[in-house]
């Protein structure tokens, strides 16, 4: 992107604003500006001039630009600005990156190829862990500013591809750390509503910034036109322009030539004044022959183009094309790019010009000859999928196989690109095709367009797929409805399943075989998001006896699962860990071969797991079963299982851990496009947060969690937002607010919206917000509620909450005694694996010791709560004991202000930071490795490296200093 010779007219305020952002580089994350406006108006012309300038800056400028006719090419607009410079990066620079991120930007970039094939490194089955990908550029882009600022222009973003899009938007929730300026051009009325919906969201978080550009003003256009040009010839230019400079330049020219003559009905350009197709179209009448020919042909082979590739489309040989593209050349209608013998068009208006002026008779072979030429280039069928597309005929099966092979490729990075070209190859079956060939291609058809987010149209076409599967195959037909009913559940549509299910059922030839007890299984889940509990453990009993009976172990380790989630739910934790050991031993004995059949099994055994506080397991069972779906493309329980892990490591005071499994749950819901994820996820992010001593994020999570969570059908944990939100409430100062939030989603004060085994959880806040609001029996009758609630619930994590309220009354009742004992004994239930709410309890504890005279006690518990606390990254709890122990007139240091190493740490790479931080929370390598999906060898370079930088010589010390 290179600006023009001429001044830049009319847009100094907007120029200063973007200079701006380049004298504050390095300051903080990523800069972002949209520059908005209608065609013509001149967007492209300022993002140049700020690249010249950056350039001359001596910044980074890559400049990219989408393309209308190519919103098929999975990050075209990206491949288009970065690739060419990616290409010419020392191998030696990638070393900062992962195994991982090397390999995902490979599969992103072309001219990464031989990258991807040194490192052997396989990608994610799983379209839904294409946020790998985003967050590989986004690394990469922090490495590219780290030797010299950055500029990254992208321009015409409205025509950019899916797959950009979705780049995009996670590149405005996740900026950079880095010296970054990122510019978009676009078109707000032609944008796709994902696009625009990433931008607004952006720029209410103060993500993004808005530049509106305004058609120019008299004056100013008097500086662009040519003084020897009439008065009223220049007031005419004004008055048909609009002021907007691109139109102003078209009908200037055309004044110039003395052109007249109406508009040609051949060009139907949108949004552009008949008065400048009328100029364009008589600018390209000015060319010869085979001179428009090959622009034509370069119009059907995109941006950027080759003479040679032209040519080959106009059918003529390369020397005429050559001579073709240099008139065009010197008529201002293409010129050069920075690559030789690489060309773009003066304005997509006019590459639409001339693509229109070309019939569509013409076009359809220039791009079965475009789709030729690739191929006779080696081009993947990605590449060519394109031209074909817009070339093939019913019935050319040719056409129909590469179509499938692109959409099979393009499904892991661009599932919605994905869905264009099964959806293509389906347009161009025969009518008389069997069902057999459509099923080939509506089957992953209905994958691509659930990973891709379009749900409602995944359920659709699960429709199609059951129409045409036989009657004679009940078991298959079974599992599509199996499939229908959790699209139906991530849409939110809870219950809405039941009735293809149970009908399914009825269907089945042999009512005692594995195929019913899996029907019932998905009844019992299709209960559990309905709250019917008694109705789930009903379906789920029947399930895992009919399983039993059949031998069917996957079957009968989800079943079994699902009922110990239901008796958990009923307040029958005995029998539920009864059902979970039950489950537990099946999925143990098998293979990840024969769970991958029933991988749910995994999924609900891990999620009843951290219910009952049996965490450890948990974990492993839900990792587990994320590998699994890495290794054969389920990705359908990937974010409910992400999700699990949060839970299980936050209670077990994992913050760190627990903070970046909740960052890719919310990226898989985003990729999903399930508000019921989302909501989840948002929750998760409210939680953590809050529990980190983030309370403003935690407020800002919460909120949006109970906004996506309203959109949705309310289920049995929706309340959970809504807890999480008023404790961060009341965290900032507003109890009063938190408890009338809380109240108005509890349905009265016997909870009975929330499961039995949480709701001590709900009565401690409520007794702490009554506390905090002066009302102490209030307070008092909350907290006698939450010790019903646990009574012979066999849950001491749940009862040291109930505990803990008590204590906290007590305190409020001047019984310092007392309330020490019961603090002690709530910290003494959390145990390990409540490990911040013990040390929350134990917190507590020292304050009720200190109010009772006993100095010594106090210390000592208060110490070991802050200690316990500051390894979990509790930050706000933790100041919290430093300002009772000071009371006790101990010396503690200010957090983080104290202790060697910050310089040492400032060396280190982002991803040796990443290493250094698991190791501070006791990973050992291989854990690191399987956290940062990098091989074990990787995690001890990096690790050698940290020792290095850092001068030390054990992982010991690294904690240490980053404990510090």
């Amino acid at each position: 992107m290179s600006a023009t010779t001429s001044p830049l007219v009319g847009r100094g305020r907007e120029l200063a604003r973007l200079e701006g952002a380049l004298d504050d580089l390095g300051s903080g994350p990523m800069r972002v500006f949209s520059v908005v406006g209608e065609p013509g108006i001149g967007k492209s012309r300022l993002l140049a001039e700020l690249a010249e300038r950056a350039d001359a800056r001596n910044h980074l400028v890559l400049a990219g630009r989408a393309a209308e006719y190519e919103r098929d090419f999975p990050f075209g607009v990206f491949v288009d600005a970065l690739d060419a410079y990616l290409g010419s990066v020392p191998g030696a620079r990638w070393r900062a990156l992962s195994d991982d991120q090397q390999a995902q930007l490979a599969a992103v970039f072309p001219s990464l190829g031989e990258l991807a094939g040194e490192l052997g490194s396989a990608l994610s089955a799983l379209p839904h862990e294409r946020y790998r990908a985003h967050y590989a550029v986004r690394a990469v882009m922090e490495l590219l500013a780290r030797s010299q600022p950055c500029v990254v222009a992208l321009d015409d973003a409205h025509w950019a591809d899916a797959a950009s899009i979705e780049l995009l938007s996670h590149l405005l929730r996740r900026r950079p750390a880095a010296p970054v300026v990122l510019l978009l051009a676009l078109r707000p009325a032609q944008a796709p509503k994902g696009l625009i919906a990433a931008l607004d969201a952006a720029e209410r978080e103060g993500a993004c910034e808005q530049i509106e550009l305004a058609p120019l003003s008299r004056s100013e256009v008097e500086e662009l036109l040519d003084p020897s040009l009439g008065e009223s010839v220049r007031d005419g230019l004004y008055s048909d322009s609009g002021g907007n400079p691109f139109y102003l330049q078209q009908l200037a020219r055309a004044a110039a030539r003395g052109a007249t003559g109406g508009a040609s009905p051949e060009l139907t350009t949108s949004e552009v004044p008949d008065s400048v197709l009328t100029a364009l179209e008589e600018e390209l009448a000015l060319l010869s022959e085979p001179s428009r020919r090959v622009l034509q042909a370069a119009a059907v082979a995109g941006e950027p183009f080759t003479p040679d590739i032209a040519g080959e489309i106009a059918g003529l040989p390369v020397p005429e094309a050559m001579g073709a593209v240099d008139e065009s050349v010197e008529r201002g209608l293409v010129h050069p790019t920075e690559t030789p013998r690489e060309f773009r068009f003066r304005h997509p208006i006019v590459r639409r010009a001339v693509y229109e002026s070309a019939g569509e008779g013409w076009r359809g072979g220039a791009h079965a000859r475009a789709a030729a030429a690739l191929a006779a280039r080696g081009a993947p069928a990605a590449a060519r999928a394109h031209h074909v597309e817009r070339s093939a005929g019913v019935g050319d099966e040719a056409a129909v196989s590469l179509l499938t092979e692109a959409g099979h490729a393009s499904a892991p990075l661009a599932p919605a690109v994905a869905a264009r070209w099964f959806q293509a190859a389906l347009r161009l079956l025969p009518g008389e095709a069997p069902g057999e060939r459509r099923l080939e291609l509506l089957v992953p058809l209905a994958r691509v367009l659930g990973s891709s987010g379009q749900l409602e149209a995944s359920r659709k076409t699960l429709g199609q797929v059951l129409a045409l599967l036989p009657r004679e195959l009940p078991a298959v037909r079974g599992q599509v409805i199996a499939f229908m009913s959790l699209i139906q559940h991530l849409l939110g549509n809870h219950g809405e399943a039941r009735a293809p299910l149970l009908e399914a059922l009825r269907e089945l030839p042999d009512p005692r075989s594995s195929e019913a007890a899996s029907l019932q299984t998905e009844l019992a889940a299709d209960c559990f998001f309905l709250g019917e509990w008694p109705q789930m453990e009903q379906w789920a009993s029947q399930a895992r006896d009919l399983a039993r009976a059949v031998s069917d172990g996957r079957v009968q380790a989800a079943a079994a699962a699902l009922l110990g989630l239901a008796c958990y739910e009923l307040a029958r934790v005995a029998e539920a860990r009864a059902h979970v050991a039950e489950a537990k031993a099946i999925v143990d004995e098998l293979s990840d071969e024969e769970l991958a059949l029933r991988v749910d099994a995994c999924h609900w055994l891990g999620w009843c797991e951290h219910l009952i506080d049996h965490y450890d397991d948990s974990v492993r069972h839900m990792r587990r079963g994320i590998a699994i779906s890495r290794q054969t493309g389920q990705g359908h329980v990937l974010a409910p299982m992400t999700i699990g892990i949060v839970i299980a490591m936050t209670w077990q005071g994992r913050l760190a851990e627990a903070s970046t499994h909740t960052d890719e749950a919310i990226e898989v819901a985003h990729l999903a496009g399930s508000d019921q994820l989302m909501a989840w996820a948002l929750t998760m992010r409210c939680w953590v947060d809050g529990r980190q001593g983030r309370i403003a994020d935690a407020i800002r999570a919460g909120e949006e969690a109970a906004r996506v969570a309203s959109t949705v059908r309310r289920g049995p944990y929706t309340v959970v937002a809504s807890q999480w939100l008023s404790e961060a409430r009341l965290e900032a100062g507003s109890p009063a607010r938190a408890r009338e939030e809380l109240l108005a989603v509890l349905d009265g004060p016997e909870l009975p919206n929330v499961e039995h085994a949480f709701r001590s959880c709900v009565y401690e806040l409520l007794t702490r917000i009554e506390l905090a609001l002066g009302g102490v029996a209030e307070a008092g009758a909350w907290a006698r509620r939450g010790e019903a609630a646990v009574e012979g619930l066999g849950l001491p994590g749940r009862a040291a909450f109930a505990l803990r309220a008590q204590a906290a009354v007590a305190l409020a009742e001047d019984d310092p005694g007392h309330a020490a004992e019961l603090a002690l004994e709530s910290a003494e239930a959390a145990g390990e694996g409540y490990r911040i709410e013990s040390a929350r309890s134990r917190l507590l504890a020292g304050t009720a010791l200190a109010a009772a005279g006993d100095g010594g006690s106090a210390v000592t518990h208060l110490q070991e709560a802050m200690a316990e606390l500051d390894a979990c990254g509790a930050e706000r709890d933790r100041d919290r004991a430093a300002r009772e122990l000071r009371k006790l007139g101990q010396r503690v240091p200010r957090a983080g202000r104290h202790g060697s190493g910050r310089g040492e740490l400032a060396a280190l790479s982002v991803r040796e930071l990443e290493v250094a931080e698991l190791v501070r929370d006791r990973l050992t390598n291989r854990e690191i490795a399987e956290r940062l999906v990098l091989s074990e060898k990787t995690v001890e370079r990096h690790l050698t490296n940290v020792f290095r930088k850092l001068g030390v010589r054990s992982r010991v010390t690294v904690a240490r200093m980053l404990e510090r």
